[in-house]
């Protein structure tokens, strides 16, 4: 989903139509909030996968995860993002 995610956020930016990227932080937020904690640990561990090597996509979820982490108001799943 991620990947999904990443290469459609991206072509959407080359290609000019407008995405908004409030819309996508919103999602990934809702998302992180509602997944159990197994299913959290997988998501954030394939975010993390995509920041190993620098592209556009490193930059967008390096951006994406500090955006979540600022917007969550949630201890654990701070601590979480952050282990």
């Amino acid at each position: 989903m991620v990947i999904y995610w990443s290469q459609s956020i991206l072509k959407s930016f080359t290609d000019k139509r407008k995405m908004n990227n409030q819309e996508v932080l919103e999602f990934f937020t809702k998302l992180m909030k509602s997944l159990e904690v197994e299913n959290r640990d997988h998501l954030i561990n394939s975010i993390l996968n995509e920041l190993r090597y620098p592209s556009n996509q490193t930059y967008y979820f390096s951006c994406l995860l500090l955006c979540i982490f600022n917007e969550i108001q949630n201890e654990q799943i701070e601590e979480h993002i952050l282990r």
